[in-house]
C-alpha cells in the first residue's frame, strides 16, 4: 500500500498461569491478547459503527480452547444524532471499557473487540464452558461502577463472533488503510478539508485487462489516465501500471468513496489496486 506509514508488532498468543480473581476460583490459563489491533468504520443496518479488533490474534485462533462466545452489550448515556458517542461519553467509555475486558480477561477469557453502533457498544470475547466467574464479575463491577449492560453467551466452535462480527472486509482493511494515510498526513500538518489532485495506482498481469481498467476510469471522470509496462527484473515477470487522478479532500468519506470503488473494479478487472498519493496540503 503506497505511503502507509504502519508498523506491525507481534506478539501473538501467549498463555501464562492466572493470579487468583477476587470473582472466583483463578482460572488455569490466562489468554492475552496480541500487540496488534487494529480499527475502522463501516455501516451495520443503515447505522455508522466503529470497530475496534484483535487482528494478530487471528493466525492463532483456531488454536484457543474456549468453546463459547461472550457479548457484552452496553448502553451508552449520550450519543450524537448518528448513534456514536459524544465526547463526554466516550470519555465515560474510556473508564468502563478496561473493566468490561478485564471481567473477561481475568477469569478465564479471551477478549477479541468491541463494536460501536446505534446507541450500543457490543464487547466481544471468548469464555471457557463454565463462564460463571466472568458472569459474576461482570455483575459486581457492573453495580460498583453504575453502567446498565446484557451478557449473551453461546457455543461457538467455529470463532463465528470474530470472524463474522469483528474481523474486516476487504473493503474494511482498504478504509483501514486510507486512514493510516490520512493520519501520516495529518502529523505533517496536512488540511484535510483542502482539495488536492490524489493519484491511483492500480495493477495487472495483462495489458488488455489494464486497457479495459483505464477505459473505465476515464468513463468515470478519472484524469491523467496513463498505462504503463513494468518488469521485474529479478523474475522477469511483466506487470501493467494503471495510474490516474481525481481531485478530493483528505475527509474519510471523500478519499473512501473512491478507493472503495477503484478496489472493487480493479479486482473485476482481473487487477489488485496498490493505493493512492497525494500532496502535503496546508
Amino acid at each position: 500500500m503506497r505511503f502507509a506509514l504502519v508498523v506491525f508488532v507481534y506478539t501473538l498468543l501467549i498463555f501464562a498461569p492466572a493470579a487468583a480473581s477476587p470473582d472466583g476460583d483463578a482460572p488455569k490459563t490466562m489468554f492475552r491478547s496480541s500487540d496488534n489491533w487494529g480499527m475502522y468504520f463501516s455501516n451495520m443496518g443503515g447505522h455508522p459503527a466503529m470497530t475496534v479488533f484483535d487482528d494478530g490474534i487471528s493466525k492463532e485462533l483456531a488454536d484457543i480452547d474456549l468453546p463459547n462466545s461472550i457479548k457484552v452489550k452496553l448502553y451508552l448515556n449520550e450519543v450524537r444524532d448518528d448513534g456514536l458517542p459524544t465526547t463526554k461519553e466516550g470519555e465515560r467509555l474510556m473508564q468502563i471499557g478496561p473493566i468490561v475486558e478485564n471481567a473477561i480477561s481475568e477469569n478465564g477469557g479471551l477478549f477479541l473487540g468491541r463494536v460501536t453502533t446505534n446507541s450500543v457498544r457490543w464487547n466481544i470475547g471468548f469464555a471457557p464452558a463454565d463462564t460463571g466467574a466472568i458472569e459474576r464479575s461482570l455483575q459486581q463491577r457492573g453495580e460498583e461502577h453504575g453502567f446498565r449492560y446484557e451478557l449473551y453467551v453461546e457455543s461457538d466452535p467455529f470463532k463465528t463472533a470474530y470472524w463474522q462480527d469483528l474481523y474486516p472486509t476487504d473493503d474494511d482493511r482498504q478504509v483501514m488503510a486510507d486512514m493510516e494515510v490520512k493520519q501520516a498526513l495529518y502529523e505533517r500538518g496536512d488540511d484535510q478539508y483542502a482539495e488536492r489532485p490524489i493519484e491511483h495506482w492500480t495493477y495487472f498481469d495483462s495489458k488488455t485487462d489494464a486497457d479495459t481498467f483505464a477505459d473505465w476510469g476515464r468513463k468515470n471522470g478519472y484524469k491523467e489516465v496513463e498505462v504503463f509496462r513494468q518488469k521485474d527484473g529479478l523474475l522477469t515477470r511483466t506487470t501493467w501500471l494503471v495510474r490516474f487522478t481525481h481531485q478530493g479532500t483528505m475527509v474519510l468519506n471523500d478519499i473512501t468513496h473512491h478507493t472503495i470503488k477503484l478496489s472493487k473494479q480493479a479486482r473485476e478487472h482481473g487487477g489488485a489496486y496498490d493505493g493512492w498519493e497525494t500532496p502535503v496540503t496546508k
